[in-house]
C-alpha cells in the first residue's frame, strides 16, 4: 500500500479500535458483575470462560494489529513483512471470533450438535490455512480463497441459527421469553445481527467483491478495519445479551410481585379476612324512620353549652297565636278573630320554626 492509503487504512482503524474499546470495557464490566451475582439466574449463563477469556485474546490481536498498521505508514516499500504480519493477526482473530460463533451454535442446538457443528468447523480449518498461506505469499489465489472459505464459515453458521428458529414452535421459551408467531421478527432479527455470522458476512462480500473487480485500494482499507470488527461484535452482543438479562429479570419480577400481591388477597379472602366485594360493597340501606349511617342523628348530647349560643343570640320570639291558631293585633292579647275570644298563648310557650331551624343549622355545621 502506498502512503496514502496506509494512512487512510489507520484513520479507520483508530475509530473503529475507540468503538470496540468502549463496548469491550463495557463487556468486561458486565460480565464481572454477572459473575457475582447469584448462580441461579438465568443471566449467569453469560459469564462463563467461553466468552470472558475469547475477548480478552481478541483485544490483545486488534491492540497488536493496530500497531502494525501504524508501522505500515513509516515504513519504506515494499513491507511485505509487516502486511504478513497483519493479514496473520486477523487470521488469527478470525479463528477466535468463528470460534465463538461456531460455540454459540452448539449451545443453542441441544440434538443433533455434531452433524450441525462439523460443517462450520471443516470451514473454519479451511479459512485459517488458507489465511496463514495468504500471510505467506501475498498472492490474489490465496487471498479470494481465504476470503471465501471466511465468508462461507459465517453464511453456513447464520443458516443453522436461521434454521433453529424456524424450528421454534408458537408459544415456546425464546431467549428467557414467551411470543407468539407475530411477535418472531423482531427477536429473530436482534439474534441474527449479534448473535450469528450475518454481521460478519457483509463487510467480507463487499471485501470480496471489491477485490474481484480490482479496487485494491478499497479493499486494503476494508481488510484493515476487519479485525476491529471481529472485537466490537462479540462485545456488542455481550452487551446486548446482558440488558436483555436484566429486562427479563425485571419482568419476572414484576410478575412475581404482582402473583404474590393477588395471592396474598385471595388467601385472606379464604380465611374470611375480606369479603370478596369489599372494595365495591355498597354502604347498607338506612332502616325505614332512620338516617343513612354516614348522616347521624343530632343531639343535646353532642354538643357543650357553648356551642347553642348561635342559636340563643338568634333566638326570636314567636308570634301571639291563640290555641286555634288564629292571629292577633299588634299590641293586644286577645285573638284577631270575632268569633274566638281565647287568650294568646305567650312566646316562650311555644317554639317558632325560625328557632327550630337555626337549632338543626348550628348542630349540623358542627358535625360537619
Amino acid at each position: 500500500m502506498n502512503g496514502l492509503v496506509s494512512l487512510v487504512s489507520v484513520c479507520v482503524e483508530c475509530i473503529l479500535y475507540g468503538i470496540a474499546l468502549a463496548q469491550f470495557v463495557l463487556s468486561l464490566c458486565l460480565l464481572a458483575r454477572r459473575r457475582s451475582a447469584s448462580k441461579e439466574t438465568t443471566s449467569h449463563r453469560v459469564s462463563r470462560p467461553q466468552i470472558f477469556v475469547p475477548l480478552i485474546v481478541l483485544f490483545f490481536i486488534c491492540t497488536a494489529h493496530l500497531a502494525v498498521a501504524i508501522s505500515c505508514v513509516h515504513a519504506s516499500p515494499p513491507a511485505s513483512a509487516l502486511e504478513g504480519a497483519k493479514v496473520a493477526l486477523y487470521t488469527v482473530a478470525n479463528a477466535v471470533a468463528d470460534g465463538l460463533l461456531i460455540w454459540r451454535l452448539w449451545a443453542i442446538w441441544k440434538w443433533q450438535r455434531v452433524l450441525i457443528v462439523a460443517g462450520p468447523i471443516v470451514l473454519l480449518v479451511c479459512t485459517t490455512i488458507c489465511g496463514f498461506g495468504t500471510a505467506a505469499r501475498l498472492n490474489q489465489g490465496w487471498t479470494t480463497a481465504f476470503i471465501s472459505s471466511a465468508l462461507l464459515t459465517k453464511l453456513s453458521v447464520t443458516c443453522f441459527v436461521a434454521a433453529w428458529l424456524r424450528s421454534l414452535d408458537v408459544g415456546r421459551e425464546f431467549v428467557g421469553r414467551e411470543f407468539v408467531r407475530r411477535e418472531l421478527l423482531p427477536p429473530v432479527l436482534r439474534v441474527l445481527l449479534t448473535g450469528s455470522g450475518v454481521s460478519y458476512a457483509l463487510p467480507l462480500a463487499a471485501l470480496l467483491a471489491l477485490h474481484l473487480a480490482g479496487e485494491q485500494s478499497a479493499a486494503n482499507v476494508l481488510f484493515d478495519a476487519l479485525p476491529q470488527l471481529t472485537l466490537l461484535l462479540p462485545a456488542l452482543g455481550v452487551v446486548h445479551g446482558a440488558f436483555e438479562a436484566a429486562r427479563d429479570n425485571d419482568s419476572s419480577t414484576l410478575e412475581t410481585c404482582h402473583h404474590n400481591t393477588f395471592a396474598d388477597r385471595d388467601a385472606r379472602r379464604r380465611d374470611g379476612a375480606i369479603s370478596p366485594s369489599s372494595f365495591v360493597q355498597p354502604p347498607p340501606s338506612p332502616q325505614p324512620g332512620q338516617m343513612p349511617p354516614s348522616y347521624p342523628i343530632a343531639t343535646d348530647d353532642m354538643f357543650p353549652p357553648s356551642s347553642l349560643t348561635l342559636y340563643t343570640d338568634l333566638k326570636k320570639p314567636a308570634p301571639a297565636v291563640c290555641k286555634y291558631n288564629h292571629g292577633a293585633r299588634t299590641g293586644s292579647s286577645f285573638c284577631l278573630s270575632s268569633q274566638c275570644s281565647s287568650p294568646l298563648n305567650t312566646p316562650d310557650s311555644v317554639a317558632s320554626s325560625h328557632d327550630f331551624e337555626t337549632l338543626t343549622l348550628k348542630r349540623h355545621s358542627s358535625i360537619v
